[in-house]
């Protein structure tokens, strides 16, 4: 039920009006019946109090007559007007129902107008909405309470009105140009219903975020320097896990096992990866990724994932196993040593060089631990093609240090060769050598440490051959210097200055020996190209060198002078 405090208090008056014609003073009457023009009756009646008290009204009528005012007390039985605009203190006199009856009483100003089963029993309401926006309520420029208008139902407060509280079908507290806050038919807590999630093409529907172009941060904990957790940036596409150290983690479909995603120790270096634009195209392929961060599905072996396992240090290969193609294996005759970067080929898991070969065991055939071939082909101008280049370069100075180039040991077998080259020249000192050896600014040298000379050895047309050695010389060294030129006529000898330079020398003035002879025959100067320089032989003239006899027209001697007349 709800009556005007106005229209209460204009009835109050005319029943003491009323009273004082009908009824003598000091008469006592418990009800005070008012009529309307229309027959309708309010009855006016106290309550029962425990002493008895007198209402001193004001001595001036309302102090406007376009106003409205309230009447209230001040304290001892006063009654005191007050406009309705801005009344804040004092006493008023509030209706409560008790029943089928409205019992007033008096209750402070900041109290009155609670609820009573449902329903309001004190209303303020404008003098038909001619008050300023409609207000009927309120204290001070903080608190407005509207009942008509277009904020009908509202609570407005603020003295600008910075907050609007409205009750519908839900709570809504939004801003007076119509933001909403908090809308209890909006995004809640515990989930939602009826919802229109955002469409980015249409630009319309509800989303969770901002709208002034600044980062969306979730955060959790009370310390202030990790509390953000989540940040959306508003100036693109991205999305930061914004703590430190922070794992993306997924949860097992079928327990409670996770699988964690984790940024490495990369300091203050961006990575960006660009997942693939499509799903593998066969099981077993793996994601690569380029240098610029593209990730891509990429086969890795045959149609199927890959298998096997393996010892550490070892290097893997593939098959035999369940896919010759699939599966991985491992072999204790390959190792890689990843601490000093060499490779062991049956040499055992600790290397001593770069690339150590061994070769060992029992063989039944042909064996050889390495071999480099160069089947390479060109047509291309000035290029050069090497099967095996060696290169021992680098300082290496210390105390003692030795650089070898290329260091040959053939030793055990029945017949052993340290070096067999074939199908081209040897270069020592040079790279463009003319014969199959040549040696450039330098000597050769064939030592020995068993005190037998080692020769130069020329093979002749068949299998003889004819060597030079050193001879006995000791410690002496003895250099020989070839002529210049070849010799200026048959019959020239060697011969030797002091220093060991060599020359070409006519032994005799008329110049070289000439002639033939044969066998076991003495040899005499006879008649030829020159009687002095020319030598012959006759069959009446034999030496017999074995046995040391002359024989003369014999060829056979029988003592030391066999003279025969040839009968």
């Amino acid at each position: 039920m709800r009556i005007s405090l106005l229209t209460f208090v204009a009835c109050l008056l005319m029943s003491c009006i009323l009273l004082n014609k009908s009824y003598a003073q000091g008469t006592i009457q418990r009800q005070v019946k008012i009529s309307n023009a229309n027959g309708n009756i309010v009855t006016l009646q106290t309550d029962t109090p425990t002493t008895s008290y007198t209402l001193n009204f004001p001595n001036n009528p309302n102090p406007s007559l376009t106003t409205a005012s309230l009447l209230y007390g001040v304290g001892n039985g006063n009654m005191a007007w007050s406009p309705t605009l801005g009344a804040d203190s004092g006493n008023v006199m509030m209706l409560t129902r008790i029943g089928t009856r409205l019992v007033p009483s008096w209750s402070s100003m900041s109290t009155a107008g609670f609820v009573s089963n449902g329903e309001p029993i004190l209303t303020f309401a404008a003098d038909n909405g001619s008050l300023t926006n409609n207000r009927v309520f309120s204290v001070g420029t903080g608190l407005s309470i509207t009942n008509s208008g277009s904020d009908n139902g509202s609570v407005i407060i603020g003295n600008t009105g910075v907050l609007k509280l409205t009750a519908g079908s839900g709570l809504t507290v939004s801003d007076t140009t119509g933001n909403i806050v908090i809308s209890s038919t909006g995004w809640q807590l515990n989930g939602n219903t009826s919802t229109s999630p955002w469409d980015s093409t249409t630009a319309t529907g509800n989303f969770l975020g901002t709208s002034d172009g600044s980062d969306l941060v979730l955060g959790t904990g009370s310390t202030l320097a990790t509390r953000a957790k989540l940040r959306i940036f508003a100036g693109s596409n991205n999305i930061l896990l914004a703590r430190r150290g922070a794992q993306l983690q997924f949860r097992s479909t079928n327990g409670l096992g996770i699988t964690t995603l984790e940024a490495g120790a990369q300091g203050n270096t961006d990575l960006n990866y660009i997942f693939p634009t499509s799903a593998p195209t066969a099981n077993g392929q793996a994601l690569t990724a380029s240098t610029a961060g593209v990730l891509s599905w990429t086969t890795v072996s045959g149609s199927s994932g890959l298998t096997g396992s393996g010892q550490a240090t070892r290097i893997a290969f593939w098959g035999p196993g369940p896919g010759t193609t699939t599966n991985l294996q491992d072999d204790s005759s390959l190792y890689w040593d990843n601490t000093n970067k060499r490779l062991s080929i049956g040499a055992g898991p600790s290397p001593t060089a770069t690339l150590q070969a061994t070769s060992s065991g029992a063989a039944t055939a042909n064996n050889s631990s390495a071999a480099i071939s160069n089947t390479a082909t060109s047509s291309t101008n000035a290029i050069t093609k090497t099967g095996l280049d060696i290169q021992s370069t680098g300082n290496w100075t210390g105390t003692g240090a030795t650089n070898i180039g290329l260091n040959v040991n053939a030793t055990g077998g029945t017949t052993n060769y340290a070096a067999l080259l074939s199908g081209g020249n040897v270069g020592i000192g040079t790279s463009t050598p003319s014969q199959l050896l040549e040696m450039r600014n330098g000597n050769l040298l064939l030592s020995n440490n068993n005190g037998t000379a080692g020769g130069v050895l020329f093979q002749g047309t068949g299998t003889g051959a004819t060597t030079l050695v050193a001879g006995a010389q000791g410690t002496t060294n003895i250099t020989l210097t070839l002529p210049t030129a070849a010799p200026t006529a048959n019959g020239q000898v060697l011969s030797s200055s002091t220093a060991g330079t060599l020359s070409w020398i006519t032994p005799s003035s008329g110049g070289g020996l000439t002639g033939s002879g044969t066998a076991t025959r003495i040899a005499f100067w006879g008649p030829g190209p020159g009687s002095t320089t020319n030598l012959m032989d006759d069959s009446s003239l034999y030496w017999d060198n074995t046995n040391k006899r002359l024989g003369i027209g014999i060829t056979s001697p029988l003592s030391k002078l066999h003279i025969s007349d040839g009968g």
